[in-house]
């Protein structure tokens, strides 16, 4: 798709390449001008999930212990005073990563209708 209302750069048939300085643009962005905009957003955000576990799978299947290493790594720079994850734990988490797939079925959306509301778009959940 094309996402250059998002991102001048994110035109269709181009790659875009996802960083740290750009992924909460792409996860979370949406054009307010555009009606029922948030479809799109929830697109990217499938994408993204599906792209980033199947890139750790590849490194993982690549290079598993420098792959954990460099995990539980980021975790304790990041959260050393708020977590206490072991490296087994992360272990377990790799592992879990390993034997997992996903793909578009395997998302619930709940069932409803799209609206435009009077400061935004509104999404009205079916009470049936």
């Amino acid at each position: 798709d094309d996402y250059i209302d998002i991102n001048p750069l994110w035109k269709k048939g181009k790659k875009i390449v996802i960083n740290r300085d750009n992924v909460e643009e792409f996860v979370r962005s949406r054009n307010t001008s555009k009606d029922y905009s948030n479809k799109t957003r929830m697109q990217r955000q499938k994408l993204y999930i599906q792209t980033y576990i199947n890139q750790l799978k590849t490194q993982l299947t690549n290079d598993y212990s420098t792959t954990l290493q460099k995990m539980y790594a980021r975790i304790v720079e990041k959260f050393a005073e708020k977590t206490n994850i072991t490296l087994k734990e992360i272990d377990s988490y790799a592992e879990m990563i390993l034997n997992y797939s996903i793909d578009n079925n395997e998302y619930y959306t709940l069932p409803g209708e799209d609206q435009k509301g009077e400061l935004h778009d509104e999404f009205i959940v079916d009470q049936k």
